[in-house]
C-alpha cells in the first residue's frame, strides 16, 4: 500500500480495529513507528514492547497515516 503513496515502509501497520488502539485514537491503516520512544520495525518488536508494559500502563505511540505520511502524530 505504501508503494502507491510513494512512502517509505518503516514500522507496524494497524490493520484491524482493536480494544487498545481505538480509544487512543489511532486510525485504521496507521503505521506505528515507535512506542514510548523506542523504534518498532516489526510486529515482534511492537509486541515485545507492549508486553513489557505493566498492566494498565499508558504508552506514547508515534504513528503516521498514508493520507499524510510526512506528519507523524504522537498519541
Amino acid at each position: 500500500m505504501a508503494r502507491h503513496f510513494n512512502a517509505p515502509v518503516s514500522g507496524v501497520r494497524r490493520r484491524q480495529p482493536g480494544y487498545v488502539l481505538n480509544p487512543a485514537g489511532v486510525p485504521r491503516g496507521a503505521v506505528i513507528s515507535s512506542v514510548n520512544g523506542k523504534p518498532v520495525a516489526t510486529m515482534a518488536e511492537f509486541r515485545d514492547i507492549i508486553a513489557a508494559l505493566p498492566h494498565g500502563a499508558r504508552a506514547a505511540l508515534r504513528y503516521s497515516t498514508l493520507d499524510d505520511p510526512r506528519v507523524p502524530r504522537l498519541e
